[in-house]
């Protein structure tokens, strides 16, 4: 088993199909598919074994501010075994290489998911904070229109330097990002 990182930019057309066929077989047509031009600055991590990519999902980055403050974090996404692999650990190989990228750049990863995962992620190395996503919400930068989530989902993450996740969870306050592309207020 290799692990492969690529930024989102020097990623062929053909990959991303691949990436996007496994999210609609897995996940149906409704599923938010990979809009290329907001992953050029991401990185994507590729489980392979021998030529064939296992598993995937990326890293990208994005502005958090809060109190008056901006915080520069790493949106944890589109997390994939592909279906015929599934059990094999291949997703606890993925996030482990997530986490010594974010070891060597001492950036925070955050993600969401639904609270069955959050159990699978804790697993991997990362960590969990219930209904997390209440604390988190996407703001129009234009229309300072803000839409929260209704979920209230955990958040998963690994803390940096910055320690961004510990300063939202120990105050009060909501803290705010824009990423257009993204259809549900979280990542």
């Amino acid at each position: 088993m290799k692990v492969q990182v690529k930024k989102g930019e020097k990623i062929p057309e053909k990959l991303f199909d691949f990436m996007d066929k496994e999210r609609v077989s897995q996940y149906g047509k409704k599923t938010n598919l990979f809009d290329r031009k907001y992953h050029r600055k991401s990185n994507f991590f590729f489980v392979k074994d021998g030529k064939n990519i296992v598993a995937f999902g990326f890293l990208r980055p994005v502005e958090m501010n809060y109190k008056k403050k901006k915080y520069k974090v790493l949106a944890l996404g589109g997390i994939m075994v592909v279906e015929k692999e599934k059990g094999k650990r291949h997703g606890t190989i993925l996030i482990q290489a997530m986490i010594n990228h974010s070891k060597k750049t001492k950036k925070t990863i955050l993600g969401f998911c639904g609270k069955r995962l959050a159990k699978f992620y804790e697993k991997a190395g990362l960590k969990s904070k219930q209904d997390f996503s209440r604390r988190i919400e996407m703001e129009n930068p234009k229309t300072k229109e803000r839409i929260p989530d209704p979920d209230k989902c955990p958040g998963v993450y690994f803390e940096g330097k910055d320690k961004f996740i510990t300063k939202v969870i120990k105050s009060k306050g909501i803290a705010t990002y824009w990423m257009p592309d993204i259809k549900e207020p979280h990542f």
